[in-house]
């Protein structure tokens, strides 16, 4: 486990693309150190809330509850399967693919601008720009020889990283009916999808996608659990 964290945090400090690892026991030492991690940083992140809300120091925004919308078994399959699936696909699989990268975190950034933009002229504005963007860095890459592509690529790879893990936890605003960044609170809202945003991340350059899906599907799997017992 001491091998696992020690990895990781390395890996943080100056995240860059690995070589896939085929060492079986080491990634059944990640995943379940990095599972017991996202937990207990969860459950903290959870217990800090409560303590909040019941001092009313911060305002009270509800989970949007699927159970009630879809049923369990519905529910279930929504944030056990197709919600690893759906998400691993398309957060974590352009870690690996420097073009996607580049687009994902362009058109990403333009999205979450336009959401917060009334104005519709300049919402196109925003769009068209930072799609531009998005092709000049990637036809200035292309461009280059292959190794000092390769080398810059790796110098700017922590900022694909993080943001990526950034806009993750963003997306899951609309878990929680009402908040927005209005609301500084929203920092604590979120901040257990953004650590798990780092652990995905990590498995998926270390291990490949399928580890980061089955980590998700686990993680999402236990919580569903619980929240299924609490209601029962």
């Amino acid at each position: 486990m001491y091998d696992s964290l020690s990895s990781y945090w390395q890996f943080l400090k100056h995240p860059k693309l690995l070589k896939f690892s085929k060492n079986k026991l080491q990634l059944r030492s990640d995943f379940i150190t990095l599972l017991i991690l996202d937990y207990m940083i969860a459950f903290l992140v959870m217990g800090t809330l409560s303590i909040l809300l019941h001092y009313k120091l911060i305002k009270e925004y509800p989970l949007i509850d699927l159970t009630k919308r879809f049923g369990l078994l519905s529910a279930g399959f929504l944030i056990c399967v197709a919600a690893p699936f759906l998400e691993e696909g398309i957060f974590r699989y352009q870690l690996r693919k420097r073009t996607l990268s580049i687009y994902f975190l362009t058109i990403s950034l333009a999205c979450i601008a336009i959401s917060n933009t009334a104005n519709d002229y300049l919402k196109i504005a925003i769009f068209i720009s930072l799609f531009l963007i998005a092709v000049l860095c990637d036809t200035r890459f292309k461009s280059m020889p292959k190794v000092k592509s390769y080398f810059l690529w790796q110098k700017l790879y922590g900022w694909f990283f993080y943001l990526t893990a950034v806009i993750f936890a963003y997306v899951h605003l609309s878990n929680t009916k009402g908040l927005t960044v209005a609301d500084p609170s929203f920092i604590l809202y979120i901040l257990a999808q953004l650590v798990i945003g780092l652990s995905l991340g990590y498995l998926r350059i270390k291990y490949g996608l399928i580890y980061a899906i089955l980590f998700h599907a686990s993680y999402n799997g236990l919580l569903f659990l619980i929240m299924a017992l609490g209601g029962a």
